[in-house]
């Protein structure tokens, strides 16, 4: 039985991997439903945009950034990061096969201020966040676009982070041409400055994917990414519980500190936002 109801129907096998049905799009590729024909599971499977490939100007560092993920993700197995499995090429068809997450959820379908998750449900998708950001950033790995669109969510609201394709490191990949990707509306002051990024910087971005999941509000918004990229670097966001007055003071504190612009004031490591979210945790329960 195929998972889901149908959005797009293919039949078409590439290398070990029959493509059921397209369930997803993005700027680097279409995402396919896939089975494994040898392990007999379903997978998700990556398959590059062909005209981005052809394109003479941007051919060989789009290649290079596709395959970033398989290399870089590849490096990291941890239970709330999207596991890859296999990449290569057939043809002129370059493909990722990954873990298939089900249900087609992200964190970016409850970001909305009437949708929103309960605040118990979301400290708990922080928490596997942090961890997972930890355990990627002791790895060496930054993801360097940590956003809610990236954050999938499984039918029990399980996380699984994924889309490493601009993390770090990219061996082979020209980092001026790294400092052109990403997402503004989550990119951290020294990103938007093009310094060298360290997990500080996934940190920031969580900050900003907490306050947005929390509030449905993002902390940055306008209408242009230079505008954006101003208020990232020099303005403060309108208190959390000013937004949102429910929330305990707490939580607003961690989120404060996690979007910190000087990096010497933000939180260290993921474990540290981890630790602090379970004492969230701890008074939502006891008030409940």
């Amino acid at each position: 039985m195929i998972p889901e109801a149908q959005t797009q129907s293919c039949e078409i096998t590439l290398s070990k991997y029959r493509l059921l049905r397209e369930i997803g799009r993005g700027n680097m590729g279409s995402v396919y439903l896939g089975r494994d024909l040898f392990i007999d599971r379903f997978i998700a499977v990556k398959v590059a945009h062909q005209e981005r490939l052809t394109c003479p100007e941007t051919s060989q560092v789009f290649q290079q950034l596709f395959f970033n993920e398989a290399r870089t993700a590849g490096m990291l197995m941890h239970p709330n990061i999207t596991a890859i499995f296999d990449a290569g090429i057939e043809g002129y068809t370059h493909y990722i096969a990954m873990e298939y997450v089900p249900g087609g959820q992200t964190l970016a379908d409850f970001c909305n201020v009437h949708k929103l998750l309960t605040l118990d449900g979301l400290i708990r998708i922080f928490y596997r966040c942090a961890l997972a950001l930890d355990y990627a950033h002791k790895k060496g790995v930054v993801h360097r676009d940590i956003k809610p669109k990236n954050i999938l969510l499984t039918p029990e609201h399980d996380v699984k982070i994924s889309d490493f394709g601009i993390a770090v490191p990219a061996e082979g990949v020209d980092p001026a041409t790294l400092d052109l990707a990403g997402s503004p509306l989550y990119m951290s002051p020294e990103q938007v400055k093009h310094e060298p990024l360290t997990g500080q910087s996934d940190l920031f971005s969580l900050g900003v994917v907490m306050y947005r999941a929390l509030t449905g509000k993002h902390p940055f918004m306008a209408d242009k990414i230079a505008a954006i990229n101003l208020m990232t670097l020099n303005a403060e966001p309108a208190p959390l519980r000013q937004v949102r007055s429910d929330l305990p003071e707490i939580m607003e504190r961690i989120v404060k500190r996690a979007m910190a612009k000087d990096p010497a004031r933000r939180y260290k490591t993921g474990i540290d936002i981890a630790g602090d979210l379970t004492l969230v945790l701890d008074q939502v329960q006891f008030a409940s």
